[in-house]
């Protein structure tokens, strides 16, 4: 008879109790450390983030320059012709001499930089490219 009330009201031996205690407080005393080393790690993790904030932005701006410059085409030695267009000029020419494949021509995109010489005409054009081409 004893043995079914034990189980019905969870009964635990003197023994078994004490261990359990000695257990949690174990776990505890272990959480508590825990917590401390977790707060070390996130005051670390503050202290270095400006730095990386940093080096990341001159990291980005440095690699968004690197792809800008990949994209730039510039030609150097073609006229303007007061009927056409430069991004037709531009075009002209790559369909003249690129029969592999020709670029996307952005018309906002090519222009001619703002230049001063002597006979008054600008003889370079600079196209910025996607990575789209049409075959």
């Amino acid at each position: 008879m004893l043995p079914s009330i034990i189980e019905v009201t969870g009964w635990v031996c003197p023994d078994c109790t004490t261990e359990t205690r000695l257990q949690l407080r174990l776990l505890k005393s272990g959480l508590a450390k825990l917590a401390e080393e977790v707060d070390g790690f996130k005051e670390e993790i503050q202290h270095l983030q400006p730095k990386n904030a940093v080096l990341a932005t001159i990291m980005h701006r440095g690699m968004a320059d690197k792809l800008r410059r990949k994209n730039i085409v510039v030609v150097r030695g073609l006229y303007p012709r007061a009927d056409t267009d430069n991004s037709d000029l531009f075009l002209q020419l790559c369909e003249d001499y690129l029969q592999s494949s020709k670029p996307y021509v952005h018309r906002d995109k090519c222009a001619r930089p703002s230049c001063k010489v002597i006979c008054g005409s600008c003889k370079t054009i600079a196209h910025r490219i996607g990575l789209r081409y049409c075959s």
